[in-house]
């Protein structure tokens, strides 16, 4: 089990980085005709690691991104990945969310963002500087964000490896 870094609700990382991931434009069918609405999904990170995702829907489109970065505030949106040397993920992740199959890999200091745009800007927010993203099956926005997401939710630090297989963890650098 993973351990919350932000254990009171007051301690939570000021977001700096905000991106809009999404804007869509659906349309209802009514009595009185059609009812246009917008959807916005918004990420807010800190980029040190901790991220939040959250999707908001207005008639307006400003309103719908303005009650998106809201959602992202709350303390429950929250989440926190453990980056290796705080720029990429410990190990290779594939994973699938409905029909987006996500292939997430780790890489080189120096290789950048290697990812489709949306990715990259969650990324951005997340503190994410050097890794591969690809992705197979549907490329619908929404898919590939909560695949990603998903992606990143199940790496796995040494610490939770080591704790798994009843071993300790030991830093090889302070053993030179």
């Amino acid at each position: 089990e993973k351990q919350n870094p932000y254990p009171n609700m007051y301690n939570i990382p000021p977001m700096e980085c905000i991106e809009t991931l999404e804007l869509r434009r659906s349309a209802t069918v009514k009595k009185g005709g059609k009812v246009i609405s917008f959807t916005a999904i918004v990420a807010a990170g800190n980029g040190d690691g901790s991220c939040a995702i959250a999707k908001g829907k207005h008639v307006e489109a400003v309103k719908a991104i303005e009650k998106a970065t809201r959602k992202c505030h709350r303390f429950s949106s929250l989440e926190h990945f453990d980056l290796y040397d705080s720029r990429t993920v410990f190990h290779d992740v594939t994973t699938k969310f409905k029909k987006t199959k996500v292939i997430v890999l780790a890489s080189k200091e120096g290789m950048g963002l290697r990812a489709p745009p949306v990715v990259r800007a969650l990324c951005e927010c997340i503190g994410i500087t050097d890794i591969q993203v690809k992705f197979h099956g549907s490329r619908n926005r929404t898919a590939m964000i909560k695949a990603f997401w998903k992606a990143l939710k199940e790496q796995q630090n040494p610490a939770m490896v080591a704790k798994f297989r009843g071993m300790a963890v030991v830093d090889t650098a302070m053993l030179r």
